[in-house]
């Protein structure tokens, strides 16, 4: 093979790998960009998945948009669920609330006697926010 066959064989390799780098899924948010809340009855210690409202933590114009997934850390004491939804296009957005989206969460295992905790309002830019009181905490179990 010669030089220049090799080198344009290269770039064209480098070409469609620069192109097929847009092809892939848009990655997530580094932090969770969305807020959760339980719906319905209070989960039980079986529970290993959970049926939550999800509302955009940022200003959306009143659209949450689609849940595109969510983190789930489990500790010994409590469940952090972080949930991420689509990215915004880049603009101005009006402030109402944004609408409400249902998703099951998937948590890995049992809840067990665990507390539930909002990933996003552990976030410096969301901890202040109103859906954020009591640092997050969507479920406590009861005390026995």
């Amino acid at each position: 093979m010669s030089a220049p066959r090799s080198a344009a064989g290269a770039a064209g390799i480098f070409l469609a790998a620069l192109l097929c780098a847009g092809c892939a899924a848009p990655q997530q948010p580094r932090i969770p960009n969305a807020n959760w809340s339980l719906l319905g009855a209070d989960p039980s210690p079986q529970d290993t998945a959970l049926q939550v409202g999800v509302v955009r933590a940022d200003c959306a114009g009143g659209k949450t948009g689609q849940v595109t997934g969510a983190d789930v850390q489990l500790g010994a004491q409590q469940v952090v669920v972080g949930v991420f939804v689509e990215e915004l296009a880049e603009g101005a957005y009006s402030c109402p609330s944004n609408d409400t989206v249902p998703y099951t969460l998937e948590l890995g295992e049992a809840l067990g006697e665990r507390e539930l905790v909002d990933g996003a309002c552990l976030e410096a830019q969301y901890e202040s926010s109103p859906a954020c009181g009591n640092g997050g905490l969507r479920y406590q179990p009861p005390v026995n």
